[in-house]
């Protein structure tokens, strides 16, 4: 019994579990038992941004640049440090706040 549709995938089914707790679910929750809804909400949206943004490509390895910055080996000035530090900390806004990452310039 194949309809010619693909199964959805993990992030949309992440999706409907979101949307059922954020539209059926939510509004006729109380108390406390409202709030851990709300975290759960938070939790799945985080996971599906994980999902969607996959790995992300660094220049340089974190651990061995931290290994070489301690050595001082390379520098903080280095522009592939920079590149690296700077796509580390956007791919883990992306994942742990969007809201942030969309009023960078």
């Amino acid at each position: 019994m194949n309809s010619g549709t693909l199964p959805p995938d993990t992030a949309a089914l992440l999706e409907a579990v979101e949307n059922f707790l954020q539209t059926d679910l939510l509004p006729e929750m109380r108390g406390h038992s409202k709030f851990r809804t709300h975290v759960a909400i938070s939790l799945l949206k985080i996971v599906t941004r994980e999902i969607k943004n996959g790995n992300v490509d660094l220049e340089i390895e974190p651990k061995i640049m931290t290994q070489k910055l301690r050595n001082g080996k390379i520098s903080w000035s280095d522009p592939e440090v920079f590149q690296t530090v700077k796509t580390m900390n956007v791919h883990a806004l992306e994942i742990d706040n969007l809201q942030w990452i969309r009023k960078l310039p």
